[in-house]
């Protein structure tokens, strides 16, 4: 998601340094902003900037999509095993649903999932 912002921040910005430029380039800034050829470039400019507002708003909710399919096929392929005693009545007490004991040896545990989000954890964090 850093790498989106970037990017974005730098097409906001190169727009608005085109803009300056643009107006600084004509002798009277303000006339020619109402000037007949100054509102096709000003329309265009509010074109450009439309699609990259556009774009940025429909590429999040596609790469939320994108990272949601690859996450739930990553965590499909992690080997679970039998929950162990212990956790079974950590989770009566808790009350907690959606726990998953994964192979591991090493303490680890992690959460996944949307709607839904499961608890994931080794025997390491158990013991």
């Amino acid at each position: 998601m850093r790498q989106a912002r970037w990017v974005a921040v730098g097409l906001l910005a190169t727009l608005a340094f085109a803009c300056g430029v643009w107006v600084m380039g004509c002798p009277a800034g303000a006339a020619c902003l109402t000037a007949g050829g100054a509102m096709v470039s000003a329309f265009s400019l509010g074109v450009t900037a439309s699609l990259v507002l556009i774009v940025l708003v429909l590429s999040w909710p596609l790469r939320a999509m994108w990272l949601y399919r690859q996450s739930s096929m990553e965590v499909g392929r992690i080997h679970k095993m039998p929950l162990p005693s212990a956790l079974v009545a950590a989770i009566a007490r808790t009350r907690t649903r959606n726990v998953e004991c994964i192979e591991g040896s090493s303490p680890q545990a992690f959460c996944a999932g949307v709607l839904h989000p499961t608890v994931f954890l080794t025997p390491g964090l158990i013991d």
